[in-house]
């Protein structure tokens, strides 16, 4: 049985090789071909990062743990995910921008077909 780091560290390897498949494979090519109009709609002036500089920053931090903390609680700066591992929170995080990602191209798809709806 290996130690914590390690299996800390695998597990962080798992969390970014499947939000990394999600992104290249699904996602991110859907965001192709977007026109001016809706690249640049935001609900509120500065609401929306560029998705591939959020998307770099987040696995960027992801690497940059060292021995990848993951059973240890958040803590009170999560909120409300305070008593909740890293791990727990880093996967609600990937399921959000999954979650959210699959919402924004539907919205793409409707939009682009409404005259045929």
């Amino acid at each position: 049985m290996g130690d914590s780091a390690s299996t800390g560290r695998a597990m962080l390897d798992v969390f970014i090789e499947h939000l990394e498949w999600h992104w290249t494979h699904q996602l991110r090519p859907r965001l192709n071909g977007r026109t001016d109009e809706e690249y640049l709609w935001q609900p509120a002036a500065g609401a929306h990062a560029h998705p591939d500089e959020a998307y770099a920053a987040w696995i960027d931090a992801l690497r940059s743990l060292d021995d990848a903390p993951l059973a240890r609680p958040v803590g009170r700066t999560g909120g409300p995910w305070a008593q909740h591992s890293l791990g727990t929170l880093i996967a609600h995080i990937h399921r959000e921008i999954i979650h959210h990602g699959a919402e924004v191209t539907l919205l793409r798809d409707l939009r682009a077909h409404r005259a045929t709806l």
